[in-house]
């Protein structure tokens, strides 16, 4: 069970617009960048991610989302360690 670092840093791209209030920046983003993540997604774990990020664009306010943790500091970090300590 693996995802693609890649894919995990461009699913925070689109929450990282998302939290800034730019949907249909993140939708164009989603539709250019996070296509390829999903196709290398073997087991489905990018697929579960996305749907939980996409579902934030259907409120007003995404902070008060069921899916708000991804909008979190904590999410950013979740994201980051992996990538630093591979580097």
């Amino acid at each position: 069970m693996c995802v693609c670092v890649c894919g995990v840093l461009q699913l925070q791209q689109f929450i990282e617009l998302v939290r800034d209030r730019q949907g249909e920046s993140a939708l164009e983003y989603a539709q250019l960048h996070l296509a390829t993540a999903l196709q290398a997604d073997k087991d489905k774990l990018m697929l579960d991610r996305l749907e939980r990020a996409m579902a934030l664009l259907a409120f007003d306010d995404p902070t008060q989302s069921p899916f708000s943790d991804l909008l979190l500091e904590t999410q950013r970090h979740k994201v980051s360690s992996p990538v630093i300590s591979n580097s």
